[in-house]
């Protein structure tokens, strides 16, 4: 009886919409928090893997990669998946466009088309190649920005350039969620990465991503 005195109140006082308006805002304020209190782990809790976000889906990188960014750098990206982080936010570095990296290949008789293609798996220039795309990558990188990867066994191809993302921590090292697997990689072990954790393929970084206000 007293929902219904007040939701009659409000109408009066404010009519439909400016009710339904301030109904919406207190449904945005509620998910606020309630994401809020899942986002952000207590300090008091201590955590095996302290860069770890075990609420995130499992399958979801570039979620679990941008929370971690907030969580830990305070850094905002725009969510989307892997392939629409560059359109949503800002590209740092690209291997498409970075003709030093060019160049390197050239010397190795490759293409970058030949390097982000499934079939390269199975190359002898792969450590070799490895090296030459982080060394061109290496001065764009610092703490809390985001790393757009090349998977070479993904499902999802078509979608765009890259379809994984990992999180750059210093010290060289990737935070990802690969396969459900929450890992720190070296960058100069991210080539082998997948075999770790008993999955086929290669990881190979190819744009490093910051947020437009970063």
């Amino acid at each position: 009886m007293t929902e219904i005195f007040l939701y009659s109140t409000l109408v009066g006082t404010l009519g439909i919409v400016g009710y339904k308006a301030i109904n919406r805002k207190i449904k945005s304020d509620r998910q606020r928090k309630q994401d809020a209190s899942v986002a952000y782990t207590p300090d008091s809790l201590e955590l095996e893997n302290p860069m770890a976000l075990d609420f995130v889906d499992a399958s979801d990188c570039s979620r679990y990669a941008r929370l971690a960014a907030k969580y830990h750098f305070g850094v905002d990206y725009v969510h989307g998946n892997a392939w629409d982080m560059p359109e949503k936010n800002r590209i740092e570095w690209s291997a498409d466009s970075d003709k030093s990296l060019h160049a390197r290949l050239i010397e190795q008789n490759l293409s970058i088309n030949q390097i982000y293609d499934p079939s390269f798996c199975h190359s002898d220039s792969l450590s070799s190649v490895s090296r030459s795309v982080n060394e061109s990558l290496t001065p764009n990188l610092k703490e809390g920005i985001i790393m757009g990867i090349y998977y070479s066994d993904s499902r999802y191809h078509d979608k765009g350039d890259f379809t994984h993302i990992g999180l750059y921590v210093g010290d060289n090292i990737i935070h990802h969620n690969f396969k459900g697997n929450s890992v720190s990689t070296n960058l100069d072990q991210l080539i082998t990465m997948p075999q770790t954790v008993g999955e086929s393929g290669f990881l190979l970084p190819r744009a490093v991503i910051a947020p437009k206000s970063f």
